[in-house]
This record gives structure tokens, C-alpha cells and sequence, in this order.
């Protein structure tokens, strides 16, 4: 077996220029070289490397192991896999491979670029490893899939000035698969924070992502997000796919997000801000979201599909849930607020708008959207038709006027033109009184109660569910 180790220190190779170490396999006798030079540069791979194999850790062997302890211009390279070579330069470090079941293990601190290009799916492990680079990409991936692997109780820090839209702070031309429960700080003064070109699967990590354009991004390709906590700061879109086509909108499952799970606090500060944008469909499965941006907080060209998690989306300068298809709610709960009462907090250009389950609240202009004839779940839009419904920021409860049965209680953030609400707790054909004021001994989640009693305040009037589909009162 053959082992190479060597040093690299930026001072003593700017003064000797190259450097080449030998080391002879124990097996067969032959002899392998490493070389280290101050010539080494970063090569951007935008040919897509495909994969069509398990995202599962445990279905995939990585039995070799390539360390790279960091510190500061210099890298201490241990290897002793055939099939990888390691070509180190001045702030540089570029890993060639064709060998199957390597994981690169980066410890310490760098600055300058890591580069890593396998003809086979690798694992990187972040070890307390910080990578910083002044011009383009801190950890530039070229590999079918890659596994990026955050130890447990680390914190990995990738900073880049990327140079070009074709890059990110972290970058593959390949797959992204990220695992492992320590957290991963990237921060990309210029253009993305991460980009894939063959999609991106996530669990278990905590991501704290600050970006010049997009926080997390895919070209053709899904992104599914199982679990982790991720906070995203971004000019632009916080978590997007997005098309080499020049078709606005398409149907192809390549450019879907779907979110399983997970803890997101997205931010979008930008006149294009958005915290999720999927150029197909978005799906929300589970998971606690809550957005903040200018522009649409949670989008998609053809489908938002929400059948649970907790959704808390807030634009201060369009709609809170924009869908340029059709939206669905069969689950969890959905609370859209636009700031600025000219936008709506669900909009979907007026097609299918079907509610089959979940609690929805959404506070916005007149011109909201509004249940299609598919929905099976009875709502009511306040304010529609009668402006003393416009309550302002105040708690409001709505209750069966018999029996007291409680079936939401809000404390109203802001003033509205329309308030719409719909819950699993209305039954069709059924008298519903609105208070105002009063109190709750429940605990309020973004301002929607749960638990407790409440006293009722001021009666501001009854309302009867429909009995017909789309099963939607106005007032």
C-alpha cells in the first residue's frame, strides 16, 4: 500500500517553486508522485455529472480515506489511495480521482480554494474546517454525487467571492448530499451560497447561509429537504430551482423543492426576494418555515401543495403564498401575511385554489384568491364585502354560536382589507360568531393560539358555513 504525507507551506514554495515527493506501494512495488506547486489554479467544471443511486449514506461504502489538515496558505495531505492524486499550489489544493469509496476528511483552517474532481461518488467530511477565498469558490466539487458530511458538535465555514454566476461559495457539477448534525456556515459575497447542477438532498444539518444572490440553488434538477435547520439570508432567493430552459413554467418533477421536515428562517431582502422559489412545484410535507421577504415569500410556477408543517410567510411587498399554477391545502397550518395590504396572502391568478384540510390564514388585499369548487374544507373571507370586518391588529376568536366551541384565535398583526380563515374545526351549515378583544390563557405560535380558554371579548357578528362547494362565506 502505497502512503504519501507531505507539508506545504506558501513562503517556502514561493521560493523553491516545485516540489515532488515520491512514495513506492507496498504492494506492488510501483511508485506513486505527488506534486506540489505555486501554479496550481481553480478549474470550474459546468458539464452536469449525473447520478442515478441512492441518497442514502448507508447504501454507499467509503472504506478509503484522504485527510487534509488546513492551516492558513499550507495543507498537511495524508493519502494513501490509489487512483487520487494531490497537486497542492499557493492557496490551492486540487484532488484528481478515479478511485470508488473515498472520503476526504478537511480540518483546520484555510485560505485560498479546496478542489476536488472524482470520476466516482465521494464523501467529504468538514472536521472544524473553514475554507475561505478572496476570488471564486472555497470548496469547488466535481463529482457525480457528493456527500458532505458536517461532524456532530463541529462548525464548518465555507466564505467566497465567487466570480461568475456559474459558481457558489460551494459548488458540484454533480449531486449534493448533505448529512451529518454539525453546522455549516456559508457566507458568498458575491452570487450563490451553494449550487448544484444534479440537485441537492439534505438531513440532519444546521445550515447558516449568507448570500449575495441565492442561499441554496439547482439547474434541472429537485431539491428535497428531509430535516435540518436552516437560517438563510439572501438578497435574492433563499432556497430556488431554476431551468436551462427558456419555458417559464413546466411540469417536470426536475425542478421541484419538497420539504419533508426541517427548521427554516428565511430571509429575502432584495426587489427579487423570495424564500422559496420552485420553477416547477413546492411541495411542504412537514417542517416549522418561517419567511420573510420583499417579494413573494413562498412561490412556484406551477403547484404549492401543502399537506402539513407549520408555515409562517410574510411579504412586505407582493404576496405572501404566490402560485403562477394552482395552490392545494390538505394539512398543517398556513398563516400568509402581505404587509403591504395592495398584495395578498394567496394568490394563484385565479386557478384552482383547493382547501381539503389544514388551517389557513391569510391577511391581504381584496383581490386575494380565493376556494375552487374542489375544495371540501368551509372558509370565510372578512372584509370582502363589509369593512366593519376590517378589524385592525386585535385578538379575534370565532366560535359556534351554540356551544362555545372555539375554532381559531388570532392576534391580527396588522390592518387588512381581507381576512381569510379556514379550519378542520368548521362543519358546513353551521352559525359561527366573531369576537374581538378579550383574552387567552393558550399559547400563541406567530400570533395563532392553541390550548388554553378564551373570554370573549366584543360580539362583531354570525356567519353561517356554506353548504356548497367551494364551501366559502364572504362578509
Amino acid at each position: 500500500m502505497k502512503k504519501t504525507v507531505f507539508m506545504l507551506s506558501c513562503l517556502s514554495f514561493l521560493s523553491a517553486g516545485v516540489l515532488t515527493s515520491c512514495s513506492e506501494d507496498d504492494n506492488n512495488g510501483t511508485t506513486t508522485t505527488t506534486t506540489t506547486t505555486t501554479t496550481a489554479s481553480q478549474t470550474v467544471s459546468t458539464t452536469t455529472l449525473t447520478d442515478a443511486t441512492s441518497d442514502d449514506l448507508s447504501d454507499h461504502s467509503f472504506s478509503n480515506t484522504v485527510t487534509i489538515a488546513l492551516s492558513g496558505t499550507s495543507a498537511t495531505v495524508t493519502n494513501n489511495v490509489s487512483g487520487v492524486t494531490v497537486t497542492n499550489g499557493s492557496g490551492i489544493i486540487n484532488i484528481n480521482s478515479t478511485a470508488s469509496g473515498v472520503e476526504y476528511v478537511l480540518t483546520g483552517s484555510y485560505t485560498g480554494s479546496v478542489n476536488i474532481v472524482s470520476s466516482q461518488i465521494a464523501k467529504v467530511t468538514l472536521n472544524g474546517a473553514t475554507i475561505t477565498n478572496g476570488s471564486g469558490i472555497a470548496l469547488n466539487l466535481a463529482a457525480p454525487k457528493v456527500f458532505v458530511n458536517s461532524t456532530s458538535g463541529t462548525t464548518n465555514t465555507l466564505t467566497a467571492t465567487p466570480t461568475s454566476s456559474s459558481q457558489a461559495a460551494l459548488y458540484n457539477s454533480g449531486k449534493l448530499v448533505f448529512l451529518g448534525s454539525g453546522t455549516l456556515k456559508v457566507v458568498s459575497k458575491a452570487y450563490d451560497a451553494i449550487y448544484s447542477l444534479y440537485g441537492i438532498t439534505a438531513s440532519e444539518t444546521t445550515f447558516n447561509i449568507t448570500s449575495a444572490l441565492d442561499g441554496i440553488k439547482t439547474i434541472d434538477r429537485p431539491i428535497t429537504l428531509n430535516s435540518g435547520t436552516y437560517t438563510i439570508n439572501s438578497v435574492a432567493r433563499g432556497i430556488r430551482t431554476i431551468s436551462s430552459s427558456s419555458t417559464y413554467a413546466t411540469s417536470s418533477s426536475a425542478h421541484n423543492i419538497i420539504v419533508n421536515g426541517g427548521t427554516y428562517n428565511l430571509t429575502a431582502t432584495g426587489e427579487d426576494g423570495e424564500g422559496f422559489k420552485a420553477y416547477a412545484s413546492l411541495t411542504i410535507n412537514g417542517g416549522t418555515i418561517n419567511v420573510t421577504a420583499y417579494d413573494d415569500a413562498i412561490s412556484a410556477n406551477v403547484d404549492i401543495a401543502v399537506t402539513g408543517g407549520t408555515i409562517y410567510a410574510t411579504s412586505t411587498a407582493s404576496d405572501a403564498f404566490d402560485s403562477n399554477g394552482t395552490l392545494h391545502f390538505s394539512g398543517g397550518t398556513s398563516i400568509g401575511v402581505a404587509t403591504n395590504t395592495a398584495n395578498v396572502a394567496f394568490d394563484c391568478d385565479q386557478n384552482d385554489f383547493v382547501i381539503t384540510g389544514g388551517t389557513l390564514i391569510g391577511l391581504g388585499s381584496d383581490n386575494t384568491s380565493t376556494p375552487t369548487s374542489a375544495s371540501t374544507q368551509p372558509s370565510v373571507l372578512l372584509g370582502k364585502s363589509n369593512s366593519s370586518y376590517r378589524f385592525g391588529s386585535v385578538l379575534m376568536n370565532i366560535q359556534s354560536t351554540t356551544g362555545g366551541s372555539s375554532v381559531v384565535t388570532y392576534k391580527i398583526p396588522q390592518s387588512y382589507t381581507t381576512l381569510f380563515v379556514s379550519s378542520p374545526n368548521f362543519t358546513t351549515g353551521t352559525s359561527y360568531t366573531i369576537y374581538t378583544g378579550g383574552s387567552s390563557t393558550g399559547t400563541a405560535t406567530n400570533g395563532l393560539y392553541s390550548g388554553g380558554t378564551y373570554t370573549t371579548g366584543t360580539s362583531k357578528g354570525t356567519f353561517t358555513t356554506a353548504t356548497t362547494a367551494p364551501y366559502l362565506s364572504t362578509l
